[in-house]
């Protein structure tokens, strides 16, 4: 007996609907404002932190030792 054969047609599209619903929400969790920080979203928390971050890094290369 073939396994497809056992899943319903209304069970075949369940993952993909979780996976999108599951997938709208994370994104959507990192574009809102996060409290207490400011009102800056974490992915704009995320991007300064890279900014400085590399900052540093060229500011630590072209100091003459």
């Amino acid at each position: 007996m073939d396994g497809n054969r056992l899943i319903s047609n209304r069970e075949r599209g369940a993952s993909t609907t979780e996976y999108l619903i599951g997938t709208s929400a994370m994104v959507a969790a990192l574009f809102l404002p996060v409290p207490g920080l400011g009102g800056e979203s974490a992915v704009t928390l995320l991007i300064n932190a890279f900014k400085d971050n590399h900052h540093g890094y060229i500011w630590s290369m072209s100091y003459p030792f």
